[in-house]
């Protein structure tokens, strides 16, 4: 049970329209429909996918390996100056 229906009956007043004479929602349902038809049909390439930018996320909440650090940081030392301790907060010494 959450508070979001209860706090929409409260807070959504007005006449309510169907949803084909709003342009906003006719909008959001050309886009909506053919995206949903697209994942449905390739539902194991959306799952690699989502997968694929979980593990993306995880390398850089938990920081860019050393040696990869270092590398950049010799071929660029611009770069470098930059990203001084990038990531070393997440990683013992």
């Amino acid at each position: 049970v959450t508070v979001v229906p209860a706090l929409c009956s409260l807070l959504i007043r007005g006449p309510f329209h169907q949803e084909d004479r709003n342009w906003i929602m006719r909008g959001m349902m050309a886009v909506y429909e053919p995206v949903l038809d697209w994942a449905l049909q390739w539902r194991k390439t959306v799952i690699l996918g989502a997968l694929m930018i979980l593990i993306a996320s995880q390398v850089v909440a938990w920081g860019l390996p050393r040696e990869w650090q270092n590398w950049v940081h010799k071929k660029s030392p611009q770069l470098a100056s930059v990203t001084q301790g990038f990531g070393r907060e997440f990683m013992p010494p």
